[in-house]
């Protein structure tokens, strides 16, 4: 049973974040610290007011501060340090750290439309995991799919359900993709499973084309027993519409979480890291997003050790890029042909797993850099033009802490996901959600 705790003692000193892009202004970054103990949920109540019966409320923002009002900067924007309702910007809303006996991940996230959060990920039994929270992340249902070791690595909703993409072991020391679509209660409607008999194969990421149809992403291996970067399209009735690959030009076990996936109208872009001459320029590959076929363009930047593990989409068109080059946490904005706008490290920690934007076209990173115990979670927050509103450094307090999936919610709240260290060194499940 699930039972809210208060958050747990301060954090050390927090580390400031600086970039070194002339376009990125860099702010501290705040503590965060979940506290000790097997805290299962966290929850900082917002303040609220006690507005004179007799009298009408004050307007919120009016640059004055009223009673009830936690600050009042006088604007509209979101994020920049005082929200439009008159609350800090970045603020632990909920947290949820549920104990368990086994390692459990959650390793990706996606917002309904009646503002439920699904995430998937990898469940105490080692095997794939999708589960359904209220938007206070109260647990509405949880579903293990498979008695393999296997992870969810992408989820997606529509109007019909969720869609879940993954993979398993299987038992030749391979690994298969596997694919469902399933009702909003969790119970499978149809499953794809691909495996090329020639190596290690993953679905990475899912993304909604049109009302309920869907591109998958991941890395298969090919004829030529090289891995590719592989898209495929499906219809909502689970037949395959087109596939497309593009040769890495390597053989190797490849780490299961990226590469990224989103979709513009023209094509499906997505991004991982190409080998080459000793270095690793990240790369960006875009498919005909209505046909199969050889990439439209490819374009990598330059960086050694540089890995794109997310993108997004911005409400003008432009894409939102999350990964790192040599040691360092990376954020993009680029075009949606890939040329480039900003590019931020100001949110310092040494890799960045996911992203997403918002409604005002800021844009949200996660992903882990070094702590006193391990690594820690750290979360950003940029404007559009690329300046750091702000970032956290979060620490569960007994070791390994991994930032690995965010999303925007109702009224562009920031739900995150991830794993936490327990006081027995095991991974837990962690979710929580942050005012934007």
């Amino acid at each position: 049973m699930l039972s809210a705790c208060p958050a747990g003692p301060e954090a050390p000193e927090p580390e400031t974040a600086s970039g070194d892009e002339p376009q990125t202004t860099g702010t501290t970054l705040e503590p965060e610290t979940a506290g000790p103990g097997p805290t299962t949920t966290t929850t900082t109540d917002e303040p609220t007011g006690t507005a004179a019966t007799t009298e009408p409320a004050a307007p919120c923002p009016d640059g004055d501060l009223d009673e009830g009002e936690a600050c009042d900067d006088g604007n509209d924007l979101n994020g920049d340090g005082c929200n439009n309702d008159c609350q800090p910007s970045g603020q632990l809303l909920v947290e949820l750290r549920p104990p368990t006996r086994g390692s459990d991940v959650v390793n990706a996230l996606a917002v309904d439309a009646d503002g439920s959060i699904v995430a998937g990920g990898l469940d105490p039994g080692f095997t794939r995991w999708v589960g359904r929270f209220s938007d206070t992340l109260e647990p509405q249902w949880s579903q293990s799919y498979g008695a393999e070791f296997g992870l969810v690595t992408g989820v997606a909703t529509f109007a019909g359900g969720i869609y879940a993409a993954g993979g398993f072991a299987t038992d030749d020391d391979a690994h298969d993709v596997w694919l469902a679509r399933l009702d909003p209660s969790g119970a499978v409607v149809w499953e794809d499973t691909l495996g090329s008999g020639l190596g290690e194969d993953y679905l990475t990421d899912v993304a909604i084309v049109g009302e309920d149809e869907l591109i998958v992403s991941g890395f298969v291996v090919g004829e030529d027993g090289l891995h590719e970067l592989w898209a495929r399209r499906y219809a909502a009735d689970g037949i395959a519409l087109w596939t497309s690959g593009f040769s890495l030009g390597i053989q190797s076990k490849i780490w299961p979480l990226g590469p990224g996936l989103v979709v513009t109208p023209e094509h499906a872009v997505l991004g991982w890291s190409r080998p080459l001459d000793g270095t690793s320029p990240g790369l960006l590959v875009a498919f005909p997003v209505g046909g199969g076929g050889d990439p439209s363009w490819t374009l990598e930047y330059a960086g050694e050790n540089a890995v794109i593990q997310a993108l997004a989409r911005e409400p003008g068109g432009d894409l939102a890029l999350a990964g790192r080059v040599g040691e360092a946490m990376t954020v993009r904005r680029v075009t949606s042909t890939g040329a480039g706008v900003w590019s931020s490290d100001a949110c310092t920690g040494t890799y960045g797993r996911d992203i997403a934007v918002d409604s005002q076209g800021d844009v949200v990173a996660i992903g882990d850099g070094p702590g006193a115990t391990g690594l820690n979670i750290r979360l950003c927050k940029f404007s559009p033009e690329g300046e750091l509103r702000w970032g956290k450094d979060i620490d569960g307090g007994f070791g390994t802490d991994i930032g690995y999936a965010v999303a925007i919610g109702a009224g562009d709240r920031i739900v995150a996901g991830g794993s936490m260290a327990s006081e027995t060194q095991v991974s837990d499940l962690w979710l929580a959600v942050f005012s934007p």
